[in-house]
Formats: structure tokens, C-alpha cells, sequence
């Protein structure tokens, strides 16, 4: 089905799909550790009882979390690609057309519930974003109009 110089295209992009999911995971770990900084900061605020302060690093920090998150989800989905490449380029030329078609079915499979659980984490983690913490000042103009 594919030739030598095909196959080897393959092989060459599922190759850098992988790279690139490696750099993401790199990246999300770097906001891993941001994250924790954000929260050793939050651990202080609240003993030196700066309150206002702990609103914003909690904001903060969660607007880390869902990017990490993103990132996260799309270094898997580089991996989920990855695989689908390596299923397609490792087909077998002497068997026949259906067998073929199905064994590349079963080859790219776990590529593409790989990618589908990443965009799902995606979709996740960007609809649960920063949103959801109130600043002390927003609370308090709502509650005197």
C-alpha cells in the first residue's frame, strides 16, 4: 500500500509527533512546579492573614492548573498521534486488501482513543478555568449595590 519513501515519511513524522509531545510534557512539568510555588505562597499569605492576597494567588493558581492541564492533554495528544502515524506506516505489503485495511484499523485504534481522551482533557481543563474565583472586592460590591 505504501512505498519505501512513504513508509519512511511516516516514520519520520510519527517521530517528531513524539518529540513534541516530550517537549509538552516538559513544559506542563514547568508549570507543575509554578503551581507549587503558587501555593507555598498562598501557605504564607494565609498565616500572615492577607486575605486579599490569598484570593489572587488562588486565582492564580488555578488558571495554572488548567493551562498545565492543556498542556498535559496536548503532549498526549501528540502521543495519540504518534501512534496513529506508526499504525499507518507499519503496514504489511503481501496480505490482502481487507486483511490489510483491518490490521490497520487495530494498528492506529489506540492512537485515536489516545488522541480523543487528550482532546477531552483539553476541552476539560479550558472549560474549567479561572472563572470560578471571586476576588474579596467582587464579592463586596455585590454585596452593597
Amino acid at each position: 500500500m505504501l512505498g519505501p519513501i512513504a513508509n519512511f515519511i511516516w516514520r519520520i513524522l510519527s517521530l517528531i509527533s513524539f518529540l513534541i509531545g516530550a517537549g509538552c510534557m516538559i513544559y506542563a512539568v514547568s508549570y507543575f512546579g509554578g503551581f507549587l510555588k503558587i501555593s507555598e505562597d498562598v501557605r504564607y499569605a494565609i498565616s500572615s492573614q492577607n486575605f486579599a492576597t490569598v484570593s489572587a494567588h488562588l486565582a492564580n493558581a488555578q488558571l495554572v492548573q488548567a493551562t498545565t492541564g492543556v498542556f498535559v492533554g496536548l503532549s498526549f495528544a501528540f502521543f495519540g498521534a504518534g501512534m496513529v502515524l506508526q499504525g499507518v506506516a507499519s503496514g504489511d505489503e503481501k496480505l490482502e486488501s481487507d486483511v490489510r485495511a483491518r490490521l490497520a484499523m487495530s494498528r492506529t485504534l489506540p492512537g485515536a482513543i489516545v488522541f480523543l481522551c487528550a482532546a477531552i482533557l483539553i476541552a476539560w481543563c479550558t472549560a474549567s478555568s479561572a472563572s470560578h474565583v471571586a476576588l474579596p472586592e467582587t464579592k463586596a460590591a455585590a454585596a452593597n449595590p
